[in-house]
């Protein structure tokens, strides 16, 4: 949240000095450029250490839950939807909860995120023909390139990468309906293994927001999807 906040501050601040007399320029440019400092150190805070501390929490949660493991002092009960006894297709049906969710949110993101890559362009554009353009790049490429080359621009590719996994899990357990046997086992130990390689490496942070909003929504689509799967293997009893 802070860092939306400083994001939209400094492009606020860089769009405010193209109006305002020279001598209040000066002064301005001094905040953006701690504004802009303060962003990326932000980013980096959270990027570095909150995002895998919680990203580590939950990769240890789901193997907690599927193997019925201990690996955290602190365990979250209920987390995942479904009552598969084998350890290792209750895993793969773990990350393809995660999976399905994350699809859900990130194209509920996109527009925003769409808005926010056309704004800094445009508050970029501006800067540079109302300033010195060596000065406005120098004051803009923390902010423009943290934000839009490596954050949104990252959402849109990881979206289309967990879309891509989103199917393969679909076709395992609904179209062919997974028993447990055949190369199956193999394609869902590889999707399972590229789905936190994805959220490891573009790294983008889901809207809490829209999360909250539409939790009971998907949580019900998601009990739908569990009923189309193979009765064999997912308890017909799944439940919120």
């Amino acid at each position: 949240m802070a860092e939306t906040i400083l994001f939209a501050l400094t492009i606020a601040l860089n769009l405010t000095a193209t109006m305002v007399p020279n001598d209040i320029s000066f002064y301005l440019n001094i905040v953006i450029a701690i504004s802009s400092f303060t962003y990326s150190a932000l980013y980096m805070i959270d990027d570095f250490y909150a995002w895998y501390q919680a990203e580590s929490g939950r990769r240890r949660g789901a193997i907690e839950d599927a193997f019925r493991a201990k690996l955290t002092l602190k365990r979250t009960e209920g987390y995942y939807n479904n009552d598969v006894n084998d350890s290792e297709m209750r895993y793969a049906l773990n990350l393809y909860e995660s999976c399905y969710f994350t699809e859900a949110i990130l194209k509920k993101m996109l527009p925003g995120v769409i808005a926010k890559i056309a704004l800094a362009a445009i508050a970029l554009a501006v800067l540079m023909f109302c300033f010195n353009p060596a000065v406005v790049v120098i004051l803009a490429q923390g902010v423009f390139s943290t934000c839009v080359l490596f954050g949104c621009t990252g959402a849109i590719v990881c979206y289309s990468r967990v879309k891509r996994l989103s199917e393969i899990f679909f076709g395992v357990f609904v179209t062919r309906q997974y028993d447990g046997t055949g190369t199956d086992a193999i394609v869902l130990k590889s999707a399972t293994l590229e789905y936190e390689a994805v959220k490891a490496h573009y790294k983008v942070r889901l809207s809490t927001r829209i999360f909250n909003k539409n939790n009971a929504q998907l949580s019900r689509k998601w009990n739908d999807l569990l009923q189309e799967m193979n009765p064999a293997i997912v308890s017909s009893n799944s439940s919120s």
